[in-house]
């Protein structure tokens, strides 16, 4: 926690995005409680959907944090 931080994903309307990646890859995503599937899975499931999600040096994110630097 005391390095790093969230990926810059801008406006927090950016950040819809991967949290929906996030639900569907913990396997919430035909929940009609996302953020409470996600509070009651299992930390292993919890653990391979973060896995999964980009990173600060995913090509993705990479190029929307230059696009927003510049």
């Amino acid at each position: 926690m005391q390095s790093g931080g969230p990926i810059p994903v801008g406006d927090i309307e950016h950040g819809q995005l991967y949290y929906d990646i996030l639900v569907k890859n913990a396997a919430c995503d035909k929940s009609p409680d996302t953020l409470e599937c996600l509070r009651s899975i299992p930390f292993g499931r919890f653990k391979y959907a973060m896995d999964l999600s980009p990173n600060f040096f995913a090509y993705e994110v990479r190029a929307y944090a230059m696009s927003v630097i510049i």
